[in-house]
């Protein structure tokens, strides 16, 4: 036991309870829920750098989750390299696939598709796009209902339009 009055310097620190600070460098906080391979296990990480203050979360040695100085907070896939749900405190909006948020709400995939289920009923409709067209399906009944093609047709009941609007 030592009571320190001013400032102290030193390599490392453990502490008796759930975990141990790891590592202290400078601008860097690593507090470690398992001392003896923090890589393994993960990490919460606080970092104080020139953009201001960040909270990290790393698992199995990946960034999970990011809290930014601006309010912005990122949620990794799993290699901990990109952003897959991004929301911009800024412009208060949303990005899923995608970190720059062009809308309130922002999907960015190859097929992005939004399901809707009743829950009470058992009904589940989707709305999405793939293959150069916009569509609202009706997923209990395998059934595209409504689409939206490159050039603009309309389909109803068809999932291919020939003329502006087509009524199937």
């Amino acid at each position: 036991g030592i009571d320190v009055t001013g400032t102290a310097t030193m390599d490392g620190l453990s502490v008796a309870g759930q975990g141990t600070i790891t590592k202290a460098v400078e601008s860097q906080l690593t507090l470690a829920y398992n001392a003896s391979n923090s890589t393994s296990y993960g990490y919460y990480s606080i970092v104080n750098n020139n953009l201001g203050n960040e909270f990290s979360i790393h698992t199995g040695g990946s960034k999970s989750l990011n809290l930014a100085h601006n309010g912005d907070i990122s949620f990794y896939e799993d290699t901990g390299t990109t952003a897959k749900l991004f929301w911009d405190a800024s412009a208060e909006a949303l990005g899923i696939g995608t970190s720059l948020p062009e809308r309130p709400l922002h999907i960015a995939s190859a097929t992005p598709y939004i399901v809707f289920e009743e829950t009470d009923t058992a009904q589940k409709f989707s709305m999405g796009s793939g293959g150069g067209k916009f569509f609202l399906y009706d997923e209990t009944d395998s059934a595209q209902r409504l689409t939206v093609d490159g050039s603009g047709n309309v389909g109803i009941g068809t999932s291919s339009p020939a003329t502006t609007l087509e009524i199937s």
